[in-house]
């Protein structure tokens, strides 16, 4: 079904504005895409769903220095917290408004010491656990006054310890036939949720617009098929990282927002081909009920498909300072085979993983990466791997 503007942002990644002017922003050369050394990762650990811990759309995942894994399930409503060798120590949290509790879990964070920010984006509250998984405190954010009624688009914490939120600029837009960009606006807050100043505005991803029956509600927001996102993570010093997903670079940028060095990968664009786009039409109508088959089909009939794939899915920092950023991956893929690339440092040469499967890299140590796995029957599982 479509999804009203109100209730489709909460998928939304963390993107960051870069329209600062740039004068001769360091280069940072990765190797080429025939000489980068790939490294085969070993999975070490597999964590299924159980009846305490459903995984039903796990939407993060934080470590902590010492190898724990808290791992958040929005539908669940809950934050399972595993030791490093993948026993349950705790479930944390149920649905409701009260302390502890989370009505729209969207992201976790990890903050210097190894405590763990949970915050829930319809309540506008963050929850600080210890590295014990107890309670230490809630925090209600103090919203600027032109976001009362934006929905909640990124959440990162940031080296010097602020936090950056994004409020979604879209409320509502007339049906186009051509990809339709979001942007969002950027605010600074401290752990205490006050707010800090305004940070630019930027891209969130692309969509589509379309116009549907009444029956449906008039227009349709949906996500473009094999569409942008843009990321951001901690980088080094005072610096964020970013990735718009159109270039195969990762750009740092210091705390205005201006580009000091970028990094390069040998991502290569590839073009959306037409088989690509029958896969994906034919995987978007498994499963659909009888009722909802004309509006979806009228969806992929009049999609504005990109002729090219975005060049990443995802960017993380790992306890110990690395910056990691993940090679889009084609939801038609039928042998799928996730790729990482690794820098330490913003002067370190780029380590490229790999590892067979559907998987999204969430979180990651010296020694191992974390991340949550899709398989065919879109049932999902944590899954870690040992680093080199």
């Amino acid at each position: 079904m479509p999804l009203p503007p109100a209730g489709r942002y909460l998928t939304a990644t963390l993107v960051l504005l870069v329209t600062a002017s740039v004068a001769r922003p360091a280069q940072v050369s990765a190797s080429s895409a025939s000489d980068a050394d790939t490294v085969q990762l070993r999975r070490t650990l597999t964590i299924e769903a159980s009846d305490r811990c459903l995984m039903e759309r796990v939407v993060a995942i934080e470590m902590t220095t010492t190898g724990q894994l808290f791992v958040a399930d929005q539908r669940a409503s809950q934050i399972c917290h595993y030791d490093k060798t993948g026993r349950l120590i705790q479930v944390i949290g149920r649905k409701g408004a009260g302390p502890g509790e989370f009505t729209s879990l969207a992201w976790l964070a990890r903050l210097p010491g190894d405590t763990i920010v949970a915050f829930d984006g319809m309540i506008m509250r963050l929850s600080l656990f210890a590295p014990t998984g107890k309670l230490a405190r809630t925090v209600q954010l103090t919203l600027p006054p032109d976001a009362h009624s934006r929905s909640i688009t990124a959440f990162a914490v940031l080296p010097n310890g602020r936090l950056l939120l994004g409020f979604s600029d879209v409320q509502r837009l007339p049906p186009a036939k051509t990809a339709v960009p979001f942007t969002q606006s950027f605010y600074l807050f401290d752990t205490a949720g006050k707010l800090i100043s305004a940070a630019g505005q930027g891209f969130e991803s692309e969509h589509f617009v379309q116009t549907v029956p009444m029956r449906f509600g008039g227009t349709a927001y949906w996500d473009l098929a094999f569409g942008r996102r843009a990321f951001v993570s901690a980088g080094w010093g005072s610096a964020f990282a970013y990735v718009d997903g159109a270039s195969p670079n990762v750009k740092l940028m210091d705390a205005s927002g201006r580009v000091t060095a970028t990094l390069s990968t040998p991502i290569r664009q590839r073009a959306i081909t037409p088989g690509d786009i029958a896969a994906y039409r034919a995987m978007e109508m498994i499963g659909t009920r009888d009722a909802d088959r004309s509006i979806e089909t009228l969806q992929l009939e009049e999609m504005p498909y990109p002729s090219s794939r975005p060049t990443f899915g995802g960017l993380f920092t790992s306890t110990g300072g690395a910056l990691i950023a993940q090679e889009y991956l084609m939801p038609t893929d039928r042998k799928p085979v996730s790729r990482w690339y690794v820098w330490s440092s913003k002067d370190a040469a780029v380590r490229v993983l790999q590892a067979d499967g559907n998987i999204r890299g969430m979180a990651a140590s010296r020694d191992r990466l974390c991340g949550v796995e899709v398989d065919a029957d879109e049932l999902e599982s944590v899954v870690c791997y040992a680093l080199p």
